[in-house]
Parts: structure tokens; sequence; C-alpha cells
């Protein structure tokens, strides 16, 4: 159960990688900060949903927000469940707010590139299993 939780938490600073993306160009998100994660996230996102710059700054605020909120839920002393609940509903509140920021047509790419990050999360724990 230990490993569904890192894999969420690395989801959470990967799940809008490209896949062409180099495995040297990508932080260590494991052991990086809340900080270097929203930054590495922004910077993916800006690039695959093609941001301008007033959505860059949004987006960037959101993430950080959001990364510092995982690592508290990945710090708390609450049992695994709980912090899966917690994560989820976290999850739920930025994908709001960034409704709000991207256009329609960013926020369908954003949910397809989340999905596909899921598709292979889950297929990473199985393999491990």
């Amino acid at each position: 159960m230990k490993n569904v939780f890192s894999l969420l938490f690395a989801m959470l600073g990967c799940m809008l990688m490209s896949r062409a993306q180099s495995s040297d160009s990508a932080i260590n998100l494991k052991s990086s900060s809340p900080e270097q994660r929203a930054q590495w996230q922004s910077n993916a996102m800006k690039t695959k949903l093609e941001l301008n710059d007033t959505q860059y700054q949004q987006v960037s605020a959101i993430n950080l927000e959001y990364a510092k909120k995982g690592e508290e839920i990945k710090n708390s002393g609450s049992g695994k469940f709980s912090k899966y609940r917690k994560f989820k509903s976290m999850m739920s509140d930025k994908d709001a707010k960034l409704k709000k920021v991207l256009t329609p047509d960013q926020y369908t790419k954003y949910e397809e590139m989340k999905k596909e990050m899921m598709d292979k999360a889950k297929e990473a724990y199985r393999d491990k299993q």
C-alpha cells in the first residue's frame, strides 16, 4: 500500500510528462520539494497545453498550492485510506481551479493527459506486484 501512495504522489508531479521527455531531464519526483514538483509540472503544462503567460502564472500558483497540500497529506499521521481520500479530494479541488484558468480545449487535453498518466501508474503498480 505504501507503494500506492508513493505512486500517487509521483503522479501528481508527472501526470503531464511528455512521453518523449528523457529520464535524464526529469527530476527525481520522490525526493523533490513541493516547489520543485510544482515548477516542473507548471513547465510541462506550459509546453503541452500551450499556456499563455497569464495562464502560466495562474497555473504555477495552483500547482504550488496543491503540491504543498499533497506534501502535508503525505506527511500526516493519517491512515493510508484516509490519505488516499484526502488526496483524491484535493485533486478534485485542483482540477476545478484549473478548469477556471484553462480554455475548454486545454482542459480537455489536460484531462486526457491525466488519464494517460493514471493508466501508466496503475500498470507500473501492477508490474511491481
